[in-house]
């Protein structure tokens, strides 16, 4: 029941969510160790707020996240929350020292992107 908690009741209008990490498989092929541990922190952020968010983890296949929200607010706010909560984790130093994951930073010097 708990699993299932947050799912979309039928009648309901659903947003699907989609995620992917970009061009995970070259890391995954250069660094399988702190692939590991960075897919376990990524998950681990992804569920921690669609709990928050009344989200739905449909399926996951390898880094990708399917979720279902009954609405478009809760799935975006979900979305920034998750981007916020990302560019505010630790991760390990041999993947953001990486081309794939280099930081993008805005002109005023705040972290915009990190693979």
């Amino acid at each position: 029941e708990e699993m299932t908690k947050y799912a979309p009741r039928c009648g309901n209008s659903v947003t699907l969510l989609f995620t992917d990490i970009k061009k995970s498989s070259d890391l995954w092929g250069e660094f399988p160790t702190e692939m590991e541990a960075a897919l376990a922190t990524h998950h681990a952020i992804a569920r921690t707020l669609l709990a928050k968010h009344a989200g739905y983890e449909v399926k996951t296949i390898g880094d990708a996240f399917m979720c279902a929200f009954e609405s478009p607010v809760n799935a975006m706010r979900w979305a920034l929350a998750f981007q916020r909560d990302l560019l505010a984790a630790k991760w390990p130093a041999a993947l953001a020292e990486h081309p794939a994951a280099a930081e993008q930073k805005d002109a005023e010097g705040r972290v915009v992107f990190r693979e």
